[in-house]
């Protein structure tokens, strides 16, 4: 007889609040607005780093989410966990 292998749990609803406003949140995730704005703008500039001059078009700035991203799933970090972020006004932190 084969052990029977449990489904996984279902995912998390998100969260939803936005307090005393009238007006509703969008109903997406950052994530998937910006796969729609790298989609219509790729080419664009998305962030600039005055003081250190450097630039990220949509595209290099999805890349770079991307590799952060990766960067804490590699640490452990998995979907559902909350991640907080102490930091100056930098790129680095926009990309996490």
């Amino acid at each position: 007889m084969t052990p029977s292998v449990p489904a996984p749990a279902p995912a998390p609803a998100p969260s939803y609040s936005h307090g005393t406003s009238t007006t509703p949140l969008l109903g997406d995730t950052v994530g998937a607005n910006l796969d729609r704005a790298i989609a219509a703008y790729p080419d664009r500039e998305a962030l600039v780093d005055v003081p250190s001059g450097r630039r990220w078009t949509y595209t290099e700035f999805g890349a770079a989410v991307d590799e952060v991203a990766c960067g804490l799933l590699a640490k452990g970090i998995t979907t559902g966990d909350r991640v907080g972020i102490w930091a100056v006004n930098c790129p680095e932190w926009v990309l996490t």
